[in-house]
């Protein structure tokens, strides 16, 4: 079963087309489980009443205060794409991927986007 993470920020249609690797939100994200924990759950609430103003300020402090952390990565990646910042999003999806080679959110993220650049492109 999809995560119902990833159902937060992708549409349905692009949640099919990957739905086959069965992904879990456990398997996409791991959470720190120190104090920062509850900063992190203000910034992930932000994010889902999609005040991204508000959760990228957030998540730009959570990483600076753990840089090492691919998750704050990946979701200030989404914020960025969803801000239209789009070399932003990719610089920190590839610094989620630096971290953690094995962090599949970053990965379907950046997919994501790539292809809807590429259907954006193809319109032009």
């Amino acid at each position: 079963m999809t995560s119902d993470f990833i159902r937060k920020f992708l549409s349905n249609e692009e949640v099919q087309s990957f739905s086959a690797e069965k992904l879990t939100e456990k398997e996409l994200f791991n959470l720190p489980d120190d104090q920062s924990y509850s900063v992190a759950s203000l910034a992930y609430s932000f994010f889902k009443q999609k005040k991204y103003s508000q959760a990228q300020i957030i998540y730009e402090g959570l990483i600076c205060a753990n840089p090492l952390e691919p998750s704050y990565h990946v979701i200030l990646g989404i914020i960025y794409y969803k801000t239209n910042h789009v070399d932003l999003a990719l610089t920190q999806f590839a610094e989620a991927i630096d971290l953690d080679p094995d962090c599949n959110a970053a990965y379907l993220a950046r997919y994501f986007q790539m292809i809807e650049q590429r259907n954006n492109d193809s319109n032009v």
